[in-house]
């Protein structure tokens, strides 16, 4: 082989390594991009997920509040009613 054949097979190998570099950056490229687009599609599906338990437990918590008065008001009531009772006993 002579000085311009090896020059020239060096240049080729140069050549075929640059252009795998280069697709396998551009693959990275999109690897990166399709991981991205994964995340954030999972993001979002947690985050509604989220949303919804959140809703969930605001409502039972509200359940449990109005319950919880709406025996405070009748317990209120039923004192109101002996205690005006016990007036009326002592006066």
């Amino acid at each position: 082989m002579s000085r311009d054949e090896i020059t020239s097979k060096i240049d080729q190998n140069d050549k075929f390594c640059l252009e795998q570099m280069a697709s396998i950056e551009n693959m990275i490229l999109h690897d990166k991009s399709e991981i991205k687009s994964e995340i954030n599609k999972t993001n979002e599906t947690f985050k509604q997920q989220l949303i919804t338990e959140i809703d969930k437990l605001k409502t039972f918590v509200n359940n449990i509040t109005s319950a919880a008065q709406a025996h405070r008001e009748t317990l209120q009531e039923k004192y109101n009613e002996k205690l005006s009772k016990i007036k009326d006993v002592c006066a």
